[in-house]
This record gives C-alpha cells, sequence and structure tokens, in this order.
C-alpha cells in the first residue's frame, strides 16, 4: 500500500496523453407544402452527429472512499450518431394564433451512457497498479442501437380579437411524448428494451403572456416526468431523476427601438429540481435544489 504522499501521486499527478480525430457529412433534406386555408405539412431526414463532452474524455478519475466508488473517463468514447425523421402539421389562425402536431424518430447508433464496469481488481479489466482493488468502477461506454420515437402537440396565441385591457393576454401551452429502446453492450453483454439515459418520456409547458405599450410578461409552468440518468445491467440499479415542476417569469422591456431591458426569474417558488432515486421512488438517495436565480440585462441591436 502507498504511503499518503504517494497515494496523492498516483491520484493526482500521473500524466496521461490521448488523441483522436474524425470527419464526417452530415446530408439533410427538408420538404414544406402549403395546403391552403392556413394549413402546412412539413416533412424533413437529417443526419447528426453527438459529440462527447470535453469533461468525459479528459482521462480524469474520481474516487469517493465512503461509497468505495471510483468514477474515471473513458478516453476511448466515440461520438454518437442518429438518422432523424420528423413530419409535422401546422395550422396558422387569425388573430396571430397557431396550432401544430408532429411525430419524429431518431435512429441512433453508438449512443453514449453511464454504466458500472464491475469491481476493480476483477471484472473492471482496470487494476490501478494495485490501488482501489474491490471498489466499483464507473464510466461512460458506446451501446450499440437505439431508437427514440414521439409525438409533440402545441398551441399558441395572443387574444388580440378581446377588447380593451384583454387584449394583451397570450397562452402556449406544449407536450411532448417520448418512447425509447436501445441495446446496451457494456462488458460483452448486451441488453435490449431498455430505455436511454436523459431522454424524459413526457414534458409538459404551459404559460401566459400579457404584451403591451412595450411591455411583455411571461409565465411558464413546466413539468417533466421521471428520467434515467444512470443506466444499469440490474434493473434494481437503474437510477432516476424524478418528477421535476418548476415556474419561471420573463419580463422585458421595450425602452425604444432596437434596445430593450429584462429580467428573468428561474425557479420562481424555489421549488426542488429534481429528487434522484434508486428503480423505485421509495428507493430516495438525493435530493437537488437550486435556488430561485435572477438574470437582468440590457439587449439591442444597432
Amino acid at each position: 500500500m502507498l504511503s499518503s504522499p504517494g497515494r496523492t501521486v498516483a491520484e493526482f499527478s500521473n500524466r496521461r496523453e490521448t488523441s483522436g480525430g474524425y470527419r464526417d457529412v452530415f446530408p439533410s433534406v427538408h420538404f414544406k407544402y402549403d395546403l391552403g386555408r392556413g394549413f402546412q405539412a412539413r416533412a424533413s431526414f437529417s443526419t447528426g452527429i453527438g459529440r462527447p463532452n470535453f469533461a468525459d474524455i479528459m482521462p480524469t478519475t474520481t474516487v469517493d472512499h465512503t461509497t468505495m466508488i471510483v468514477t474515471s473517463n473513458n478516453i476511448n468514447l466515440k461520438p454518437q450518431y442518429s438518422n432523424n425523421f420528423d413530419g409535422s402539421l401546422e395550422y396558422y389562425f387569425e388573430p396571430a394564433g397557431m396550432l401544430s402536431a408532429g411525430v419524429f424518430l431518431k435512429e441512433l447508433r453508438e449512443f453514449i451512457y453511464s454504466d458500472s464496469a464491475g469491481l476493480i481488481g476483477s471484472s473492471a479489466g482496470i487494476d490501478f497498479e494495485g490501488l482501489y482493488e474491490g471498489y466499483e468502477l464507473r464510466s461512460n461506454f458506446n451501446g450499440g442501437s437505439a431508437r427514440v420515437r414521439g409525438m409533440e402537440f402545441a398551441y399558441q396565441q395572443q387574444f388580440s380579437m378581446l377588447p380593451g385591457f384583454w387584449k394583451g393576454f397570450g397562452a402556449f401551452p406544449n407536450y411532448t411524448y417520448v418512447e425509447s429502446e436501445g441495446n446496451y453492450g457494456a462488458a460483452g453483454t448486451v441488453q435490449t428494451g431498455g430505455d436511454l439515459e436523459n431522454f424524459t418520456p413526457r414534458t409538459y409547458n404551459a404559460g401566459i403572456s400579457y404584451i403591451a405599450r412595450g411591455a411583455t410578461v411571461r409565465v411558464k409552468y413546466t413539468q417533466r416526468f421521471p428520467t434515467l440518468n444512470f443506466y444499469s445491467a440490474v434493473e434494481t440499479g437503474k437510477r432516476y431523476v424524478g418528477t421535476v415542476k418548476t415556474v419561471d417569469l420573463n419580463l422585458k422591456y421595450d425602452w425604444r427601438p432596437g434596445l430593450n431591458v429584462f429580467v428573468d426569474v428561474i425557479n420562481l417558488f424555489d421549488a426542488p429540481t429534481s429528487d434522484w432515486y434508486i428503480y423505485t421512488p421509495s428507493r430516495f438517495f438525493r435530493s437537488e435544489q437550486f435556488t430561485t436565480a435572477m438574470k437582468i440585462g440590457v439587449s439591442g441591436r444597432f
């Protein structure tokens, strides 16, 4: 076992280098058809890439001796690629209103997810020069193929047909539903039918606005349903972020043409931003609370 100074050098002072590169082409095609009487149909196909965050491919390792968990970045993590299919039908009506419904499909390959690589010194395949034997190793990996499909509905309208004071009001609800599944391939195994990390199955937003005499006030309510945050091949080891409910307030005043001041109040009622649980909401293990934030600024164009 290394002495305390030796352990410090081993954990924080070893130099590790890596390099990589790739070049790709991402074609896309988009169609719009005017059906008349305010109706428009849209369809598109596109390809895309999701690069790993730089923080996730830097050769760094963190150790939690209390939980006996070592988190080490995967320097060989590759980008994830997607083929995207989208279709929507939109209806525009007077005065200043729009109603839309759309469907989408994303076919992913080599998608990025987090998982346990086993115990160090045994199934993990990395021994860290004899340190941390018996600790659990966690990292990011590339999976196989995956599919994300869903639908979304949106409505927005400015009620300028109302008399007097009321004509300044507007409304904007929308709803998104997502289904996802993927083939995971960590540690030589493949699991099908598992939800994908960080794809929220249902999201609902609704708000009202008031616009008059250069002033704009918007209040928006957002609800996001439980989302898989950490994948595990063992069902009871999966971690989720629970339902999130927040209210935001946006204020803007057009001081003169091209120049305005604004105030954004995020999480107006100081609600918990996420409650984490393992497998089932009854296995609660962490709550995150970010206090109300306020942004004040001036914007304009010249």
